[in-house]
């Protein structure tokens, strides 16, 4: 809710090569922004990259809609972050996030924040992996927006490309 600016509290669940449930881990968001100024408005992390075994590329979203006339001040702002899972941050089975100190959530390292906006290119990135190397070998991660098919012949497809 655009009314609502309380981090979200989430669980990032790890699976074992038998497809069951493993560990469980503590993640916070960014505390949203937003006000109530706006028709349509998301909130979260859409995507997420394991880099390795312990260390995930997240990325949070927050997606503003303006109201009928100012639909053109709709945007989005984009943070991916870097977060390294320890088993400090485990959560026990039935534990309850909101009873947890925020000590206790992962911690995050902000890698990259960009807006787009509805004059340039308004993307909603939902997916991300990475594939390939940059001449220099640094891996190469795409991110690629859900333009909701086109809606309404205004929104397009966009994939960003990142040196990691």
């Amino acid at each position: 809710s655009p009314d609502n600016h309380s981090p979200a509290r989430l669980r990032i669940q790890s699976f074992g090569s038998d497809m069951q449930p493993a560990e469980s881990y503590a993640y916070m968001t960014d505390a949203p922004v937003a006000n109530n100024l706006y028709s349509h408005y998301a909130f979260g992390v859409p995507a997420m990259y394991a880099l390795s075994a312990d260390t995930l590329l997240l990325l949070e979203r927050e997606f503003f809609v303006g109201k009928s006339l100012e639909v053109i001040k709709s945007y989005v702002v984009n943070r991916l972050f870097k977060v390294v899972l320890s088993p400090k941050y485990e959560i026990a089975q039935g534990e309850l996030l909101h009873e947890r100190s925020n000590e206790l959530f992962l911690k995050k390292t902000l890698v990259y924040e960009w807006d787009t906006t509805f004059g340039a290119g308004i993307a909603n990135y939902e997916g991300m992996c990475v594939a390939g190397v940059t001449p220099g070998g640094r891996p190469i991660l795409y991110l690629i927006n859900d333009s909701q098919a086109g809606y309404k012949g205004v929104l397009k497809e966009f994939i960003l490309m990142l040196a990691l």
